[in-house]
C-alpha cells in the first residue's frame, strides 16, 4: 500500500508541476496579446517566445506523467482520468501558443472596434487559469469535480 501511495504522490507532484508550466504559459500569452494590441510587436514577440518555452516545459512534464501512468503507476481507471484531465489542461497552453503564432507570423491587424473584445479575452485568461488550478488540485481529491471543471473550461 505504501508503494501505491508513493506512486500517487509522485504523479500528483508531476501533474501540479505541469499545471505550473501551463499557468506560466497562459500568463505570458495574456501579456503578449495585450502588448500586441498596444502595438508593441517586439514585446509581444518576446512574450510569445516565453509562452512557447513554458508550453514546451508543460509538454515535457505531460510526457513524464504519461510515461509513469502507462508504466503502471496507479490503478487503470485513475490513470485514464488523469490522462484525460492533463490532456484537456494542456490544450489551453497549446491554444495560447497557436494564437500568438498566428497573430505574429501573419501580422494580423486587429481593428480598433474589436480590440476591447480581444482585451476581454485576455482578461478571461486569468479566470480560466484560476479554474484550471482549482480543477487540478481537485484531481486527487474529487475526480468527478475535476472533470466537471475541465469541461466547463473547454
Amino acid at each position: 500500500m505504501d508503494v501505491l501511495w508513493r506512486k500517487q504522490k509522485e504523479i500528483e507532484t508531476l501533474v501540479l508541476k505541469h499545471l505550473d508550466h501551463v499557468e506560466e504559459s497562459l500568463s505570458h500569452f495574456q501579456e503578449s496579446l495585450l502588448a500586441y494590441l498596444d502595438g508593441d510587436v517586439d514585446a509581444a514577440g518576446e512574450l510569445a517566445l516565453a509562452t512557447h518555452t513554458a508550453e514546451g516545459k508543460a509538454d515535457d512534464v505531460r510526457r513524464e506523467v504519461e510515461a509513469s501512468l502507462l508504466g503502471g503507476a496507479l490503478l487503470a481507471p485513475s490513470r485514464r482520468d488523469i490522462l484525460e484531465v492533463i490532456e484537456q489542461v494542456d490544450k489551453l497552453a497549446n491554444a495560447g501558443e497557436e494564437t500568438l503564432d498566428y497573430l505574429l507570423l501573419q501580422q494580423i491587424e486587429i481593428p480598433e472596434s474589436i480590440k476591447p473584445f480581444v482585451r476581454e479575452i485576455a482578461d478571461k485568461t486569468k479566470e480560466i487559469a484560476d479554474e484550471v488550478n482549482s480543477a487540478m488540485h481537485l484531481l486527487f481529491e474529487d475526480m468527478d469535480a475535476a472533470l466537471d471543471h475541465t469541461k466547463q473550461i473547454e
